[in-house]
This record gives structure tokens, C-alpha cells and sequence, in this order.
């Protein structure tokens, strides 16, 4: 099954690393110190280099569905109640 991506930049990294998420981020996650785009038709691929543009920080690719769940395995470990209800 393919997920979509969260791209979890240095904030979010630096709140979750402390947690059961964010232990799981940095196993299952991928680190990336840039992006490639390709552009269709042109041949060409262009890369942002954010390593180098934010003065060496990187960027978490981590599954949005992952980390959805594993947010909310934590607060069932934890026995907090949690009320989904969809959006109006």
C-alpha cells in the first residue's frame, strides 16, 4: 500500500524526537537534504538543495498515514480518549 508523504521539516522533528513518535519517525522515516524535481517534457531535473539553504538542516519523509497512527497509538498507550468525527 503507497502512502501519501509528510514532509516533516525541523520543527516537527524536533517536537516529536523526544516521543514513542518520534522514535518511530527517525526508524521508519527517511532523511533528505533536498528534493529533485523532475520537469515532464524537459529532460530536466532540478534540485533544491535545503541542507545547504538552511544551514544543514534536513528534511523527514515520513508516511502521513504512519504518522497519523502512530499519534494515535501513543495516546491510546497513554489512556487519552480520542473523539474522531467527520468534518462538516
Amino acid at each position: 500500500m503507497r502512502t501519501s508523504p509528510f514532509f516533516c521539516a525541523d520543527f516537527p522533528q524536533n517536537r516529536l524526537s523526544p516521543s514513542p513518535v518520534g522514535a518511530r519517525m527517525h526508524q521508519e522515516g527517511l532523511l533528505h537534504g533536498g528534493v529533485d524535481m523532475l520537469f515532464k517534457g524537459r529532460g530536466q531535473r532540478h534540485r533544491i538543495d535545503t541542507q545547504r539553504l538552511t544551514g544543514g538542516k534536513n528534511v523527514m519523509v515520513y508516511g502521513q498515514t504512519e504518522l497519523t497512527r502512530h499519534l494515535m497509538q501513543g495516546r491510546q498507550a497513554a489512556g487519552l480518549h480520542t473523539i474522531c468525527a467527520p468534518a462538516t
